[in-house]
């Protein structure tokens, strides 16, 4: 059991280049998050934004595994109509602020699918799509809220304790001892 939770585990905390630890296994919800994108509201029509952090099984789009979409819903349904906003193997994680690593951290997804930002004139060339994610150190908060930014990235916030700096736990030494990795 513990061998087919280490891909997910490993892929899900991030340790940054001073020692401390973010584990990202608080921020998996089951299914993936479902975050209404509030600017497409367009009667029986709707945009949805669907991501995850650690378990993306259930996030596909166009048959493929994707680390975050947009999708269409229809009458309250996910239709398979979607846009790829960025790709499981394309994850980076840095600090919001280099300067400051208390703020929290930035997950970022990128190469999703082309796309131009209508709104700039005269257009700019198609660019990939990708996802952003601020986690900034603070009391929980219950969902994420969209940072509109109009130029094909995706930007999400939240407030969590899963941002705040910690060093590096017991366990995690443990489970790195047991599989090999070594400082």
């Amino acid at each position: 059991m513990l061998i087919l939770l280490l891909p997910i585990v490993l892929g899900c905390i991030w340790q940054d280049d001073t020692g401390y630890t973010y584990d990202l296994t608080k921020l998996d919800k089951p299914g993936g998050w479902q975050i209404k994108d509030d600017q497409s509201g367009m009667g029986m029509f709707s945009m949805v934004y669907i991501f995850n952090f650690c378990d993306f099984h259930a996030i596909k789009c166009h048959d493929k595994q994707v680390a975050a979409m947009e999708a269409l819903v229809v009458m309250g349904q996910i239709t398979e109509n979607c846009d790829v906003a960025g790709y499981v193997d394309q994850k980076k994680v840095t600090h919001i602020d280099q300067n400051d690593p208390q703020q929290g951290i930035l997950i970022s997804y990128g190469l999703g699918d082309f796309c131009m930002d209508a709104k700039q004139q005269p257009p700019a060339p198609m660019q990939p799509r990708q996802a952003q994610f601020y986690i900034e150190c603070g009391p929980d908060e219950k969902d994420f809220r969209v940072t509109p930014n109009g130029d094909c990235v995706d930007q999400f916030r939240i407030k969590s304790q899963i941002g705040c700096r910690k060093k590096q736990g017991y366990l995690w030494k443990q489970l790195k001892a047991l599989i090999g990795f070594w400082d």
